[in-house]
């Protein structure tokens, strides 16, 4: 999946053109290569971050979590959307 940034500001996600697995494959590579990135650069485990970072983090973990769970055993601890 690709993004585009619409004039009014708005940002609306684009398929591109792969099947639901491949872009699940990218997107999980994307994942997995920004989450380094972020430890990289935590390079003091006492730091203090702002509340709006670990929370986007929790959220994430919480979302990954949820999908390597369908994947290992077909439920999800939360409805599907759509």
């Amino acid at each position: 999946m690709k993004g585009k940034l619409l004039g009014n500001g708005k940002f609306i996600i684009e398929k591109d053109g792969h099947t639901d697995a491949a872009s699940v494959i990218k997107s999980c590579k994307t994942i997995i290569s920004h989450s380094q990135m972020i430890v990289d650069h935590l390079t003091n485990p006492e730091a203090d971050l702002p509340t709006w970072f670990t929370n986007k983090i929790a959220i994430s973990e919480y979302e990954v979590v949820s999908a390597a769970n369908y994947i290992a055993d077909g439920e999800m601890d939360h409805h599907q959307d759509g």
